[in-house]
């Protein structure tokens, strides 16, 4: 499965980044910064390094750009698609956020999905220096559950 993702043909400056991503066996990657810095741009090299080797069985962009577009909508779309259809994203946009990150994580249990967020800025507490609400739940569940998923 794919999702369309922001092309990146040029990535400058963020090589040594790069390969930290292409390095990591971590479950959960936060890429910060300040705006206009290329963040989206590193994260985009990494899914298409990551789509031409094969490396994930499926690959997941999701832009949450826009505030008004729930957190949970956006994962709810996610496990419609890796249902193929036979869990509806409308049914499950009436449900509670545990109840949608379960989903995803029982559709992933024996699979790879590379998940990433981008423009996630309005879900981070810059005071903990976590996610928050719906966010903060999916990257705790997927810490700790038995996935093979990887999410940034």
């Amino acid at each position: 499965m794919k999702i369309d993702h922001p092309l990146s043909d040029l990535c400058v400056g963020r090589e040594a980044e790069l390969g930290e991503l292409r390095e990591s066996n971590a479950k959960v990657v936060f890429v910060t910064g300040i705006g206009g810095q290329g963040k989206s741009t590193l994260a985009a090299q990494y899914f298409t390094h990551a789509e031409r080797e094969h490396t994930y069985e499926y690959y997941v962009w999701r832009d949450c750009k826009e505030e008004s577009e729930r957190f949970e909508n956006q994962l709810a779309s996610v496990v419609e698609t890796l249902s193929g259809g036979r869990v509806s994203g409308q049914d499950l946009s009436k449900q509670d956020i545990r109840t949608i990150v379960q989903l995803f994580i029982t559709l992933t249990a024996n699979t790879s999905v590379l998940l990433i967020f981008d423009n996630t800025d309005h879900y981070v507490n810059l005071e903990s220096g976590r996610m928050t609400s719906s966010a903060d739940i999916l990257i705790r569940e997927m810490l700790s559950a038995e996935t093979r998923s990887g999410s940034s």
